[in-house]
């Protein structure tokens, strides 16, 4: 057997007893609400958490199931990870697609710190914009909510630049992976025009309490700027009693029809 088919075997049979132990915690474990740093075996990488429970949802969502679709990305895709947060969906691109970029977004300082640390091994393959996305590129307040996928608090006073996601736009992207708390249908609608160099998009929508579900307009904006096939999966209802917090969020795929 060839040394290297002896390495992908031994990587790969790494790769599974991890996603397995993943999937051993999450169903049985007493996890630690705490921070800390993992090394994922079989991937070649540490990440920096802030919070264990979460961070091993994001290791099952990501890395096991494969909710954005990474394994239908081309080695040297183009990929937009809006809403960051600690970059767990940017590792697994950048790992299991050696020659892509990712340009990751993210405004919060708390996840910045984070996001940073679990880059660094990538080197210019991963760009990392401490910005906000917008309808519109402008400066103002981040606000008082909270982030579903982290429950980390954004202090209310905290001012970051807001940026349109056009532009981001200006060149062909293989996947816009989007979670950003309830903004995405005003981002979209400043980003029409560009959408057409979106090959195919991943968007987590949320429904708030006492505001009328916009899904609807979401996909029709997401079908003037030509992705006009649609998947919609992972339907979630929540009570949370925050009422900066989604009471629904489901997952929104859409692609070119080329």
């Amino acid at each position: 057997m060839a040394p290297r088919h002896i390495l992908n075997v031994c990587t790969g049979i790494l790769r599974r007893r991890f996603r397995a132990r993943v999937a051993r915690e999450l169903r049985h474990g007493h996890i630690a609400r705490e921070r800390g740093i993992e090394r994922l075996p079989g991937y070649g990488v540490d990440m920096s958490y802030p919070d264990r429970l979460i961070w091993l949802y994001q290791m099952k969502e990501i890395f096991e199931d494969d909710c954005y679709g990474i394994n239908k990305l081309q080695a040297d895709a183009r990929v937009i990870d809006a809403g960051a947060n600690i970059g767990a969906f940017s590792v697994c691109v950048l790992w299991r697609r050696p020659s892509a970029r990712v340009a990751a977004i993210e405004p919060s300082p708390a996840n910045l710190e984070h996001l940073r640390r679990n880059l660094a091994p990538f080197g210019t393959r991963a760009e990392i914009h401490e910005v906000a996305l917008a309808e519109t590129c402008g400066r103002g307040m981040l606000g008082g909510n909270t982030s579903d996928s982290l429950r980390t608090e954004i202090a209310g006073d905290t001012r970051v630049d807001y940026v349109a996601l056009a532009e981001f736009l200006r060149e062909p992207v293989d996947l816009l992976k989007m979670d950003i708390e309830g903004a995405e249908i005003e981002t979209i609608r400043g980003a029409v025009p560009l959408l057409h160099h979106v090959r195919r998009a991943v968007i987590e929508y949320h429904d708030y309490r006492e505001k009328p579900s916009r899904l609807l307009d979401l996909l029709a904006l997401l079908q003037t700027g030509g992705l006009e096939r649609f998947e919609i999966r992972e339907n979630r209802e929540f009570a949370w009693d925050d009422a900066h917090s989604p009471v629904h969020c489901c997952l929104v795929e859409a692609w070119q029809v080329r």
